[in-house]
């Protein structure tokens, strides 16, 4: 039998390395940390850890997944997978825009409704008062008009699932309302402190974060 020469086992090795890395976040250079500065710590306001639903699938599905949230700068609220995504954004200044916008699962600014002034300048990840990417109000086309909470229930879907407290965060735009998320805890405190929080970025927003309908 024929043994591999040692170029064809250097190329195997190289595929092999490039499958088993393509879905971890690349590292970048120091000079690419200017796309992307550091979030400035002074406009981290809130933050802990929910259960959330952020997609389609998983509001149909009734699927909780382990998230955490931050209050950042003055409308805005992120959403990340983890703790560990949430440090990293953060803290990490190799990251460029991409890299720092992938951490973010979710990022609703309340101020950028129509008619509203949004008070997002001057936050991290870009420098361009957008952290972590775009804002998720931008696939809306700019007919967002404001935001909604449900008030906070105590519940559970199966038998096998225990009580949670949740509320659901409705958006409202020129063509109706859905469901942007819900967000659940066993811990009334954890929910309680993140509804507290969304109420009251909506009070400071134009309308109160929601247009009269």
């Amino acid at each position: 039998e024929q043994r591999p020469s040692q170029q064809q086992q250097q190329q195997h090795h190289h595929r092999r390395q490039h499958s088993t890395s393509s879905s971890i976040i690349p590292p970048q250079s120091p000079q690419s940390s200017s796309d992307s500065p550091l979030p400035n710590p002074d406009l981290i306001h809130q933050m802990g850890p929910i259960q959330t639903r952020t997609s389609l699938r998983s509001l149909l599905m009734k699927k909780w997944h382990p998230s955490w949230w931050m209050h950042y700068d003055t409308h805005s609220l992120l959403i990340f997978r983890s703790k560990d995504h949430l440090d990293d954004w953060v803290q990490n200044p190799y990251h460029g825009k991409r890299e720092r916008a992938y951490l973010v699962k979710l990022r609703v600014d309340f101020g950028d409704i129509v008619g509203g002034a949004s008070a997002s300048g001057g936050a991290g990840g870009g420098g361009d008062g957008q952290p972590g990417g775009d804002s998720n109000n931008a696939k809306e086309g700019g007919g967002i008009l404001g935001h909604r909470i449900l008030p906070v229930k105590k519940k559970s879907y199966n038998k096998n699932e225990p009580e949670m407290y949740q509320f659901k965060l409705e958006r409202w735009t020129n063509m109706g309302v859905s469901v942007l998320a819900a967000f659940a805890s066993e811990e009334e405190a954890d929910v309680q402190l993140l509804y507290d929080t969304i109420t009251e970025i909506m009070s400071t927003c134009s309308f109160g974060g929601l247009h009269d309908i």
